[in-house]
C-alpha cells in the first residue's frame, strides 16, 4: 500500500464490504515495516489464570491475507506464552489516529519454538533484535532495582551474529489465524462499522454494523 491515507471509497462510490476488507489487509501488510504507524504495535489480549484478561502492546511482524495469518514474536518464558498454551484464543486491537481506523481481530494462536516456521522468523532478525532473548531471567521477574536482565557483556553493545544465537532457546514465533475482524472508521459525516468472519471451510461472511 502506498504512503498516504487509506481510501475505503470515494464520494461518488457506493461503499463495498469487499473493498473495506482489502483495505484492512493492505494496512496490516504494509504497516509491518512502518514503525510510526499505529497498526505496527497492536494491543494483544490473552486470558490469564482464572480467566482474568491480560493485555499488552506487541509488534506485528508479518501479515498474510491469503492465509489470514498474523505473526508475533515473544520470549518463551513470558506470561502471555503461558496464557496461550492454556487458551490459544486471543484478541488483537489495532488503532491508528491518522487513519481514524480501529480494527479488532479475534484469532487462534499457534506457538512455534523448534520448527522451520520459528527458524525462518529467527533468521530474519538482526543480532540487535535478538539481544532481548539473551535476558537471564524470565520477563516479569522481580528485581531489587531497574534491570534489563541482559548479561553484563551485552548491556552496552550489540551481540555478534554467533553470540546472538544464545537467545534462540527463548524465542517463540506466534502464528495467529484470524477468525474475525471488527472494523470501525471514524468520520465527521458519521462513523462506519463492519464485521468480517469466516466459516470452517474458509467462506467469508461480511456485514455492516451500527457503530
Amino acid at each position: 500500500m502506498p504512503e498516504g491515507r487509506v481510501v475505503y471509497w470515494r464520494d461518488d462510490e457506493e461503499p463495498r464490504l469487499d473493498r473495506v476488507l482489502e483495505c484492512i489487509w493492505d494496512m496490516l501488510e504494509a504497516e509491518v515495516a512502518r514503525r510510526n504507524h499505529g497498526f505496527h504495535t497492536p494491543i494483544l489480549a490473552t486470558l490469564g489464570p482464572g480467566g482474568a484478561p491480560d493485555a499488552r502492546t506487541v509488534v506485528l511482524r508479518q501479515a498474510q491475507r491469503g492465509r489470514r495469518m498474523l505473526r508475533l514474536h515473544s520470549d518463551a518464558r513470558s506470561d502471555k506464552i503461558a496464557h496461550m498454551r492454556h487458551e490459544p484464543r486471543i484478541a488483537l486491537n489495532f488503532y491508528d489516529p491518522s487513519e481514524q481506523t480501529q480494527v479488532r481481530i479475534a484469532a487462534v494462536s499457534r506457538l512455534h519454538e523448534r520448527d522451520s516456521f520459528a527458524d525462518e522468523a529467527w533468521a530474519a532478525l538482526s543480532p540487535m533484535s535478538r539481544r532481548c532473548y539473551l535476558a537471564q531471567a524470565k520477563p516479569g521477574s522481580e528485581t531489587d532495582c531497574p534491570d534489563s536482565g541482559l548479561p553484563p557483556d551485552f548491556r552496552e553493545r550489540r551481540p555478534s551474529e554467533a553470540e546472538s544465537h544464545g537467545g534462540r532457546a527463548n524465542f517463540v514465533a506466534v502464528e495467529c489465524e484470524v477468525t474475525s475482524i471488527d472494523w470501525l472508521y471514524l468520520t465527521s459525516s458519521g462513523n462506519r462499522r463492519a464485521k468480517f468472519a469466516w466459516t470452517s471451510d474458509g467462506r467469508p461472511l461480511m456485514n455492516w454494523l451500527m457503530p
